[in-house]
């Protein structure tokens, strides 16, 4: 009996995560499971791994969710487990080795077996590998059934599980993954993705920094249980007001005739001069002295003009309306010129627009498109047919490599072929969407360093002028610098964007490395600029920094959730912050509400900000959020030290986040930024939001969240308790709510009584703009939210990607927390 072994004892596999086992509660599975979610330890939910259980057919996961079912439960409760199996302790490294290239080729032998048979395929989110990859909340769990979060797309759908199984936070790193199968180069999945009904938003996409702001969103969220209240009200009838003044910019009769919009030759001279001095600088599209030409004779001949010529003057005159005003007040003359642009690209004989006039006004209807506000989120869908056009007619080969023709023939072409590239590779960024175009595309040379005024010179014959030196200033210089930073910046649309791109932190890191070479060459370039006579515009050199330095904050934004626990990200935090504040050192300067602090020169830019839409608003958004989210951690990790040391604290009266998150932090490394500086960039932020409505923005929702953020701040630096701090939060909303309302009644007033910018004809329709036309008319608050249905107040998102003048909306189901979010940039 002494020999006899002992029975070796039957050890069922383990189900619930690691969390739940050692607290000995009942676990649902699931990944992240319900307890952990509640415990705000969601990012560490985990699973122990067991080869002996083989995958299961028919596993629920992405694909799933595309047809149809439901996409939460679809991509985080069916989770296969794989636990560990149990090995002799005194089998040798060698015996333990070969154990598991056995049981790897036993596991590919079943999953091949299953994908043989056609069964359906094992289908893994990649948060079950890699827990770093889910860093709640996440924006599925927040903006509804039908807007969900796709991490790995291409990863998820591996029928092989991949041998390593580790809870260290690694990131989106999926090269570490080590298989013993050979892998589908489709199957290469994005890090991280949202589909929103019909769009697909890739990682540069501002969506992915809202769901850092977890108490916020959270609490936001259970506002949908309160219809009843005041700021529910409030916010309902912003929605109505918003939508009114969205229909009431329409332009209602669009015709054949162009140019019956033109204003007097004063303001006509004032819009074109913002434009040529701004926005052609940036983005080479006209011949300035040819296009004063021709401008100078359309005022002794309005009806002599060629349509072409028309358009593009009504479109310079639309991008410069925007820099006219602190209140944008040419904002409906200015959308008006833009629909009667898109109409012309749109009418018959499309083959006479196939020349390169025509592609200088699709350039302009996409640079009015993004600034003005029409339709700005869907540029990059249209900016493709551009490209394909611009390729149509060979802008795409550069003019030495086609028959012979003049210095201003073929300088415009490069000129305008890179405004394409540029145009392409913004929207790229602002739709999250890849780039579309490579290198190798096309070899069209960037354009050469010539004024405007070199180019008018005979070059048919041997006396052609020679470009001047790249470090003399002209009026190409600019462009010619940003060409020369095309190549990094494509690659980090790419990077981010292509679902098949694997992606890294050492690679973020090397690409980092090439973006940082490429900006400190444009930077000394720029410096030898501003030591010449004439030099580049402040206007230049500030749209040039805010151009570049998004491509640095969309690199690191998606490592920053990680970076608040784990010091390897360390960088990626520091660099946000910088961004941040730099865009916040640049974009305070400008006081649109202070007129003694005016310059007496217009500060182009700082309007920009004001008044202008799209990769605008995007980027300082964004660098607002990274700067925000910095210094809500460095509060929330010091008051985390301050309750650490309070014995009778019990968990239920701590914050949520810092209770979940709270790490290592980067406590121990000293705050990294002043806090009296990041209160002002707070308050600027809620200045900035409110100057926005008030030069005719309808979207609301970023000026409560602001505010919202503003008194979080504030009572984590008073050391609030979490009921104080959700007093707070709800008495600022419920304050800017009101304000907000407010400013959407001012601006439906003064729409409603101002025909000024109206034809003849318009101003017949004028009266019949009412209730009928546009729903119910506002005169008050009660009026106003029993003219909308329940239903409509939480089951929409109105996400302003499709033409911001129409009442068409992504109905997308976020619990109520559509009136706080609806239009959020």
């Amino acid at each position: 009996m002494e020999n006899t072994p002992p029975e070796k004892r039957r050890r069922r596999p383990p189900l619930a995560c690691i969390a739940c086992r050692r607290r000995k509660v009942r676990c649902d599975r699931k990944l992240p499971c319900q307890n952990c979610v509640r415990a705000r330890r969601a990012a560490s939910c985990s699973y122990v791994s067991d080869d002996r259980v083989e995958p299961r057919e028919g596993t629920e996961g992405f694909e799933d969710g595309i047809n149809g079912r439901h996409p939460q439960r679809d991509a985080l409760s069916s989770v296969p487990f794989f636990t560990s199996t149990t090995c002799n302790s005194n089998s040798s490294p060698e015996q333990l080795a070969e154990r598991v290239k056995l049981l790897e080729q036993q596991l590919g032998q079943v999953i091949n077996t299953h994908n043989g048979r056609g069964t359906a395929r094992l289908e893994l989110p990649s948060a079950h590998f890699n827990n770093a990859n889910f860093n709640p909340p996440t924006a599925s769990q927040f903006l509804g059934q039908e807007h969900w979060q796709v991490k790995g797309l291409g990863r998820a759908e591996i029928g092989v599980p991949k041998a390593r199984y580790s809870r260290d936070i690694q990131g989106p790193n999926r090269e570490e993954e080590v298989s013993n199968t050979e892998e589908d180069p489709s199957t290469a999945g994005n890090v991280n993705a949202i589909l929103a009904k019909s769009r697909y938003l890739g990682n540069s996409h501002w969506i992915h920094g809202v769901t850092l702001f977890p108490r916020l969103m959270l609490f936001l969220e259970s506002l949908k249980s309160d219809k009843d209240s005041e700021g529910y009200k409030a916010v309902a009838q912003s929605k109505i007001l918003g939508r009114q003044i969205k229909a009431m910019r329409v332009p209602q009769i669009l015709s054949l005739e162009f140019g019956n919009y033109i204003p007097s030759r004063k303001l006509a001279d004032e819009l074109v001069e913002t434009y040529l001095r701004t926005y052609e600088t940036m983005f080479r599209v006209l011949h300035i002295p040819s296009f004063r030409l021709e401008y100078g004779r359309y005022w002794q001949n309005p009806k002599g003009a060629r349509q072409a010529f028309v358009i593009q003057l009504q479109l310079c005159m639309a991008i410069g309306a925007v820099l006219q005003d602190d209140q944008f007040s040419l904002r409906k003359l200015a959308v008006r010129w833009v629909y009667e642009a898109r109409f012309w690209l749109l009418q018959p004989s499309e083959k006479s627009r196939m020349n390169l006039s025509g592609l200088q006004v699709y350039c302009l209807v996409h640079l009015a498109r993004d600034v003005v506000g029409v339709g700005s989120d869907l540029v990059w869908a249209s900016a493709g047919s551009m490209m394909r056009m611009a390729i149509y007619i060979g802008l795409h080969r550069d003019p030495s490599r086609l028959p012979k023709m003049s210095l201003l023939a073929a300088e415009t072409r490069r000129r305008v072929w890179n405004t394409v590239l540029e145009i392409l590779l913004q929207s790229s960024m602002d739709s999250g969407g890849p780039p579309l175009i490579a290198m190798s595309d096309y070899d069209t040379k960037p354009p050469s360093n010539y004024n405007d005024e070199d180019l008018l010179r005979d070059t048919t014959d041997a006396e052609i002028p020679q470009p001047k030196p790249l470090n003399t200033f002209t009026d190409t210089s600019v462009q010619i610098g940003l060409a020369r930073t095309f190549k990094v910046r494509v690659e980090i649309a790419s990077y981010l964007n292509d679902f098949r791109s694997v992606t890294s932190y050492d690679k973020s890191l090397a690409i980092n490395s090439e973006l940082t070479a490429a900006s400190r060459s444009l930077d000394a370039l720029l410096r030898a600029y501003k030591t010449q006579d004439p030099g580049p515009s402040q206007f230049q050199l500030r749209a040039v920094e805010h151009l570049i330095q998004r491509y640095f904050l969309a690199i690191h934004l998606p490592w920053l959730g990680l970076a608040k626990d784990d010091p390897r990200y360390f960088f990626s935090r520091r660099l946000c912050v910088e961004a941040g504040l730099r865009h916040h050192r640049v974009a305070k300067t400008y006081k649109p509400d202070d007129p003694s602090e005016r310059h007496s020169q217009p500060d182009d830019f700082g309007r920009l900000l004001i008044c202008g839409s799209g990769s605008v608003r995007f980027i300082g958004t964004q660098c607002l959020l990274a700067a925000t989210l910095e210094f809500v951690w460095e509060l929330d990790e010091r008051l985390e030290g301050a309750r650490s040391l309070d014995f009778n604290t019990t968990g239920s009266n701590s914050t949520p986040s810092t209770a979940s998150n709270s790490g290592v932090g980067m406590g121990y490394m000293g705050p990294m930024v002043d806090e009296s500086e990041m209160l002002d960039v707070l308050r600027y932020t809620v200045t900035w939001m409110r100057a926005r409505i008030k030069a005719g923005e309808v979207n609301v929702k970023g000026f409560l969240f602001a505010t919202a953020v503003l008194a979080e701040a504030e009572g984590l630096t008073n050391d609030s308790s979490e009921e104080e701090l959700k007093d707070v939060v709800r008495q600022a909303c419920l304050k800017s709510a009101r304000e907000a309302l407010d400013l959407l009644k001012e601006m439906h007033t003064a729409l409603s009584t101002d025909n000024s910018t109206f034809g003849v004809a318009e101003a017949n329709m004028s009266a019949s703009m009412n209730t009928e036309a546009y729903g119910p008319q506002v005169s008050g608050t009660e009026d106003a939210f029993n003219g909308m249905e329940d239903v409509e107040l939480s089951s929409d998102w109105d996400w302003d990607i499709l033409n911001p003048s129409y009442d068409l909306n992504f109905n997308i189901n976020l619990g109520g927390m559509d009136l706080i979010f609806n239009n959020l940039y």
